[in-house]
């Protein structure tokens, strides 16, 4: 809650108001697209000057717009008009046609459109290695609470171990067995899972060791006859 925007989940940013470094980043950020915004607005006035058709369609204004905006990997922003616009790209002064795609779209750019693509490429960098230094941060910080946490983990899992142990044998009557003795010695000895599964189970006696018994034995009889259990 202090590191996550909340506001823009499900994406997971990190707060602008967590640290001064990180808003101040944010702030260059903002700064820089608004710039370019407007950039882009001038540039759509020059080459298609600044009179609007008389006749609206009733859009969004990103809608109405005749120039957009892609994401290029090495200018950060390029410009992009479809194919009715292509020719008026071509004459206008300052375009630089960086390429055609199949269907007449072309994209471009101006040299004030660069300018400041390249300042908000390089804000949008400046913003993420602070948010990533914010994370780094965090996870530091987070680690140091991992072996508190495991050791609480392991003893509620014993706790929880136990008293499943304790529930079962409050409720089925089982003995807890008395050790040190030379003689090992079951009586009524059942198996918990077979137990729950039939109706007619035969509990088992057995006595090993002692001065009266043996040590040992030999159990035999068909496979699934019950010698496991």
């Amino acid at each position: 809650e202090e590191v996550v925007d909340t506001a823009a989940l499900p994406r997971i940013r990190v707060r602008t108001t967590l640290c001064a470094g990180l808003a101040d980043a944010a702030s260059r950020r903002d700064a820089a697209d608004a710039a370019f915004s407007d950039a882009v607005k001038a540039v759509e006035a020059d080459v298609f000057g600044a009179a609007r058709p008389k006749k609206r369609a009733r859009t969004s204004a990103a809608a109405a717009a005749r120039i957009h905006v892609e994401r290029d990997s090495s200018r950060g922003r390029v410009l992009r008009v479809t194919k009715k616009d292509a020719a008026a790209v071509r004459g206008a002064a300052g375009a630089s046609i960086l390429a055609t795609r199949r269907g007449g779209e072309v994209l471009f750019t101006t040299e004030t459109a660069q300018r400041a693509a390249t300042r908000l490429k390089d804000a949008e960098a400046s913003f993420k290695d602070a948010s990533a230094d914010v994370v780094a941060e965090c996870v530091r910080v987070g680690k140091t609470f991992a072996p508190p946490l495991r050791t609480a983990a392991r003893v509620a899992a014993e706790v929880d171990a136990l008293l499943a142990l304790a529930d079962c044998a409050a409720a089925r009557d089982w003995a807890k067995p008395a050790m040190g003795s030379e003689t090992l010695e079951f009586e009524g000895l059942r198996h918990p899972l077979v137990d729950e599964a039939v109706t007619d189970y035969v509990p088992s006696d057995l006595t090993l060791g002692g001065a009266t018994t043996t040590r040992c034995a030999l159990l035999t009889g068909p496979n699934m006859g019950g010698k496991s259990t």
